[in-house]
């Protein structure tokens, strides 16, 4: 794994994402009042500790990751707001665990994939 911006590894980085992703697979789940996303353990395991927020997943990312991000939080660049989630997404999917994979092609349905 190669270090990230904030020092930690791109592992870290890639279970923080993913337990943002399993949050958000989770809340939706709960609005459309279905439970399916509450079927996986993978999701199960990652909700287990503390929220992770933005900052926590800005400052563990790699260099490709941490650039989508930055222009994410940056009130100018909004209008490229669903390429920059998408440059995000697609380095998870390509860089992160295979046990994270199907987080992320959840993820990438709504991304417009």
């Amino acid at each position: 794994m190669t270090a990230a911006a904030g020092g930690s590894s791109a592992g870290d980085f890639c279970t923080l994402d993913a337990k943002l992703v399993a949050r958000k697979q989770r809340d939706l789940g709960a609005a459309l009042g279905s439970d399916a996303a509450n079927q996986s353990q993978i999701v199960d395991d990652l909700l287990k500790d503390a929220p992770v927020t933005q900052s926590d997943l800005i400052a563990a990312a790699p260099p490709e990751p941490h650039r989508y991000l930055a222009d994410l939080a940056d009130p100018n660049k909004m209008d490229a707001m669903m390429d920059n989630m998408k440059g995000v997404n697609d380095w998870a999917l390509k860089n992160c665990d295979a046990k994270y994979r199907p987080l992320f092609e959840w993820q990438d349905k709504f991304l417009g994939s």
